[in-house]
Formats: structure tokens, C-alpha cells, sequence
């Protein structure tokens, strides 16, 4: 089962590159309710976020992303408030506290398979929040960090600290 996953998983892509994106929606929309690995699952749907931004289906895309978060145990509002952010923007701010960059350079990667998953769709959410709402763009970068401090960096968080640069100037 797993195998025909991974090949529905790949036909999906290819069909995305090749612009059969109706084709590629009915497949990721069927794998999307699979019992698939996290990692796959990570997967799924960023590819969905993907497929749903170049089709202008932007909410689409988003709730997808939303729905995979939660299922790893991050709660974030399709809309946040504007405390919504600043509660996340006061956490940045102490879990930075006096960090770094090179304290935050030695920390050991993160190892957690279901956050490292959570951190790709973090990052594939970025373009289609950029074109909704600014608050859930502020909240996504912000996750990332958080999760990088907290549990160390992967291959996502140096997107997340670049954009950070972003939240901490507006804010």
C-alpha cells in the first residue's frame, strides 16, 4: 500500500509540471484521505498548496495546509487577529532572547519527522498567504522560527528567519 502511495504521490507531481492539474487535484484529493506516513502526508500536501496556488484557489490551498498542521498538533486560523500575531511575535522575542546567530548556527538539527514536515508546509503556505491575509503571513513565518528555536533548524528554517526580517520591521 505504502509503494502505490508513493507512485500516486509521483504521478500527482507529474501532472502538476505537466499542467494536468485536474487530473492531479482528483489524485492528491483522493491520496489527501489515505492513512499515509507523516512525511508523505507532508508531502501530499504541500503538493496540494501548490497545485491549488497556481490555480488561484488560494483559501483552498491554505486550509489544506491548516488541516496537515493540525493533524501534527499546530492549531493557526485561516484569518489570525492581530493578537493572534503579537502573541506569537512576544514569543519569538523570548525564545530569541539573547541568541545569536551563531548559538543559533550550533544548536542540533531537528529530528522530529512530523515537525520537519509541518516546517515544509509552513514554508510552501508562504506564497499563497502573501496574496490573502498579511496577519496569517506573519503567523506562518513566526511558527517557523519558533519551531526552529524550539526544536532546532532543518532544511525550511533559513526561509523562515529570512522572512522574519519581514515581521520584525512591520512590527
Amino acid at each position: 500500500r505504502k509503494l502505490l502511495c508513493a507512485v500516486e504521490f509521483h504521478r500527482a507531481e507529474c501532472e502538476v509540471v505537466t499542467g494536468a492539474l485536474a487530473e492531479a487535484e482528483v489524485r492528491l484529493s483522493r491520496l489527501s484521505r489515505c492513512p499515509l506516513d507523516v512525511s508523505l502526508n507532508a508531502d501530499v500536501t504541500r503538493l496540494r498548496a501548490t497545485l491549488y496556488t497556481a490555480l488561484d484557489q488560494l483559501d483552498t490551498g491554505l486550509k489544506a495546509g491548516l488541516d496537515f498542521l493540525r493533524q501534527v498538533g499546530i492549531d493557526l486560523p485561516l484569518h489570525p487577529t492581530d493578537a493572534d500575531v503579537e502573541r506569537a511575535y512576544l514569543r519569538t522575542r523570548r525564545l530569541m532572547g539573547h541568541r545569536t546567530i551563531e548559538d543559533l548556527k550550533e544548536m542540533p538539527l531537528m529530528d522530529n519527522p512530523a515537525l520537519q514536515g509541518a516546517m515544509d508546509v509552513l514554508a510552501d503556505l508562504l506564497p499563497p498567504a502573501l496574496f490573502t491575509d498579511t496577519n496569517l503571513l506573519d503567523l506562518i513565518v513566526l511558527y517557523m522560527v519558533n519551531l526552529s528555536i524550539e526544536h532546532g533548524p532543518c532544511e525550511a528554517s533559513g526561509y523562515g528567519y529570512v522572512c522574519l526580517l519581514g515581521v520584525f520591521g512591520n512590527r
